[in-house]
C-alpha cells in the first residue's frame, strides 16, 4: 500500500481534468484529487458513466463534474478548455 503523503488540502481550489475518469482507474485518481480538495472535471465519451461517478462523488461532498468530450476531435477539447476556464477562471491539472 502507498502511503499518501498530502494533506487533504494540498490541492485546495486547484482545478483538475481528467479524461477517462468515469470508471476504472481513472475513476480512483477522480477521487483521489477530490478527496485533497481539487474541483474535478470528467471529461468522458460515456457521458452517463460520468455522470452516474460524478453523482457519486458529490454525494460525498466531493467536487465533481461530469462533461462529454471525444479526446480524438480538437474542437471539443478546445471547447471544453474554453468552458472550464470560463466557469473557473482557471485549470491547473490535466490528466489524460
Amino acid at each position: 500500500m502507498i502511503k499518501n503523503t498530502f494533506s487533504t488540502s494540498a490541492f485546495d481550489g486547484q482545478v483538475v481534468l481528467l479524461t477517462g475518469g468515469a470508471q476504472g482507474i481513472g475513476l480512483a485518481i477522480v477521487e483521489a484529487f477530490a478527496q485533497l480538495g481539487a474541483k474535478v472535471i470528467i471529461a468522458d465519451l460515456q457521458l452517463n458513466r460520468a455522470i452516474d461517478a460524478a453523482k457519486l462523488l458529490t454525494e460525498q461532498s466531493l467536487k465533481v463534474q461530469a462533461k462529454a468530450c471525444d479526446c480524438a476531435q480538437l474542437e471539443q477539447i478546445n471547447s471544453l478548455v474554453t468552458e472550464i476556464e470560463h466557469e473557473y477562471q482557471r485549470l491547473d491539472i490535466v490528466v489524460h
